[in-house]
């Protein structure tokens, strides 16, 4: 007869086993189990759910639209970021928790080109990851303006760049109405000149870069001549020698402006050097010589040269006994003949040669008179307001 009290509690022992096992696993369980259920997930949190009291953080940032200029710098809570122009999106470095304020702002605004950029949507709380902030930039525009002086008629008419005409009928300061971008060039030019005047536009062109630029108009009514009151050999340095020895001149004697000097060899003449006057030529005492320099250089003048930079009389050459000046130019402005230039104004020797002119006569001969005048001979010069 079986003992069914022994087999009922061996039984039972070997089960109580059993659940023990199952209860424990192999050590990794992730605690209690309930009736027909699974264990608890982990954390998947940003914060490291291990640590105790650990929180999420999160990112801020945003979109970047229109950026063309360099070194746009975003701060937002002593935290910044550096975009680059070839972004489309930024991201501030530091991470946020929850409930944090951010409040992005531009630092710095980009340059080359100068630009604005504007922060939208750029203050909140965290309460994720911060997307929203946009900011949008764009190129700075200035002013192009114009001091003009001098200006004594009317009918002046300036451009900028091919365009946005400018009339301007008395000296002052103007302004182009069209603003020019940042990075973007600016050409001021004359469409018109005043009647009876000549303006020459100065500091004419340029690139704009974070202001706006100014360019200078300066308009007469005449241009000044003179003859030397001191005199030279050939050997003038050529043609620029001479100019600046007409400049030397002119700014001894206080006369604004540029000179230079009426002569001629092989390398150029009045007729490729001149810029070419439309208003008339004057002495120092404001006699006219001639109305332009087209009338200069086809009718007989309406006075002679004959007076100096300081306003005395030419000086005689003494071995030539007559008042002669260095010229080799015919009265059209071009070379007479180059084979008497004193070596392209750089002999002084008896042997080398050159064609002089009168001061004192309104013919042709003011230009050329005389040939054969040796180099190593002593006149003065005539000298230009260009």
């Amino acid at each position: 007869m079986i003992n069914h009290r022994i087999l009922l509690t061996s039984v039972g022992i070997g089960l109580g086993a059993l659940a023990g096992v199952a209860a424990c696993g192999t050590g990794e369980g992730t605690g209690p189990v309930a009736d027909g259920g699974v264990p608890d997930a982990p954390s998947t949190n940003n914060a490291d759910a291990s640590e105790p009291g650990a929180t999420s953080t999160f990112t801020v940032g945003g979109t970047i639209t229109g950026l063309e200029g360099d070194g746009l710098l975003l701060e937002s809570g002593g935290d910044s970021v550096v975009v680059s122009k070839s972004d489309k999106t930024f991201v501030f470095p530091k991470r946020l928790e929850a409930g944090a304020r951010f409040a992005v702002t531009v630092k710095v605004q980009p340059s080359g080109p100068a630009q604005t950029c504007v922060v939208t949507n750029g203050e909140g709380t965290v309460s994720g990851n911060v997307t929203s902030v946009s900011v949008d930039c764009s190129t700075n525009t200035y002013v192009t303006r114009v001091k003009v002086t001098g200006l004594v008629g009317t009918g002046l008419v300036l451009q900028n760049n091919g365009g946005d005409d400018l009339t301007v009928n008395a000296s002052g300061d103007f302004a182009f109405a069209k603003k020019v971008s940042s990075g973007a060039p600016y050409l001021v030019t004359i469409k018109t000149q005043p009647a009876n005047e000549e303006c020459e536009v100065k500091v004419a062109s340029g690139t704009v870069v974070d202001a706006d630029v100014t360019a200078t108009v300066t308009c007469r009514q005449n241009r000044v001549v003179f003859t030397t009151s001191t005199v030279y050999d050939g050997k003038l340095g050529g043609l620029d020698g001479a100019d600046a020895k007409c400049q030397a001149r002119a700014t001894a004697a206080n006369l604004p402006g540029t000179f230079r000097a009426w002569l001629s060899d092989a390398t150029g003449s009045p007729s490729t050097r001149f810029n070419k006057s439309t208003v008339p030529y004057v002495l120092i005492d404001g006699t006219v010589v001639a109305d332009s320099y087209a009338a200069l250089t086809t009718a007989p003048l309406k006075h002679a040269l004959d007076l100096t930079e300081i306003g005395g009389v030419v000086v005689t050459e003494p071995q030539f006994g007559r008042q002669v000046v260095w010229s080799t130019t015919r009265e059209n402005g071009t070379v007479y003949w180059d084979e008497y230039s004193c070596v392209h104004w750089t002999s002084n020797a008896e042997t080398d040669a050159s064609q002089v002119g009168s001061p004192i006569v309104t013919d042709t001969g003011w230009s050329a008179s005389w040939t054969g005048q040796p180099c190593s001979r002593s006149a003065p010069l005539y000298c230009f307001e260009q």
